[in-house]
């Protein structure tokens, strides 16, 4: 059945170019107590030196995101979202997952939740000068909400600053979808491209795509829901030369309604 689902996710995204390395990744996001009820993985196979990007190479990744359990359909209440993303372990001290993984730091990338397709780009400021094991994380979103503009996870920012368009352009925007409700046993893909576009910078490009499908997740139709850009600067959210930009996976706790989030995670269909 999985060969099955590769097939059709290839054939309803889009087509791939023969001459990238594809792969994909397959499996459970969980509430994990360890992590306060968060969970991440990260695929090695699918990640990228920084230089890739710094020389004018492209990112590509896409995850299809199953929220359990149903019944199929269910509205999900709580407050969650799920992740595909580019990033960076820049601290020694952080959440450490049941697969010996620290959580990152810095990286791009986007989200589904209740609110539909969000952006996300994580960053740590180190205020003292001693390094980032002491700081506390940090990152700005963007959704539909808020007139588009930037929220910052502590919570700093004043007033509506860093607004995205509702429309599509070359600088930043996000497209409404005001009747989107996530719901369980959904199928929910989230695209994510990273490309250079100008000397030290690059834009993030993001698309989320729902998916109709009978009981075996087969004979699906599939519609674009959203999608959003954004310009950002590399040497800030990818500042550590030496390490990879690491394909994620991750998912925020929810309720015990949701007990799991399953994800198929590929580098190619588009």
């Amino acid at each position: 059945m999985f060969k099955k689902l590769i097939y059709a996710a290839i054939c309803l995204l889009a087509s791939f170019s023969a001459h990238a390395q594809m792969d994909h990744a397959h499996g459970y996001l969980y509430q994990v107590p360890t992590t306060r009820y968060f969970d991440f993985q990260y695929h090695t196979a699918m990640s990228h030196p920084v230089e890739h990007l710094q020389r004018g190479g492209t990112l590509k990744l896409q995850s299809r995101f199953i929220w359990g359990s149903g019944p199929k359909g269910r509205d999900i209440a709580t407050p969650q979202h799920a992740v595909v993303a580019f990033t960076q372990r820049g601290a020694s001290t952080n959440m450490v997952n049941p697969r010996n993984q620290m959580y990152w730091t810095h990286g791009a990338g986007a989200f589904v939740g209740e609110l539909g397709l969000q952006l996300e780009l994580w960053f740590v400021t180190d205020r003292n000068g001693n390094g980032l094991d002491d700081e506390p994380l940090n990152a700005y979103t963007w959704s539909q909400q808020n007139n588009r503009c930037a929220s910052e996870v502590l919570g700093t920012l004043q007033g509506q600053v860093m607004c995205l368009s509702a429309e599509p352009n070359s600088w930043g925007y996000i497209t409404p979808a005001p009747d989107f409700k996530l719901r369980a046993e959904i199928p929910y893909w989230v695209r994510v491209t990273i490309a250079p576009s100008s000397p030290g910078w690059a834009t993030l490009f993001a698309e989320l795509y729902e998916q109709d499908c009978d009981a075996n997740y087969e004979n699906c139709s599939t519609q674009r829901v959203q999608h959003a850009l954004i310009g950002f600067e590399i040497a800030r959210f990818f500042p550590i030369s030496w390490l990879p930009m690491e394909a994620s996976n991750a998912r925020t706790p929810g309720s015990v309604s949701e007990p799991y989030v399953k994800y198929d995670t590929f580098n190619y269909g588009w």
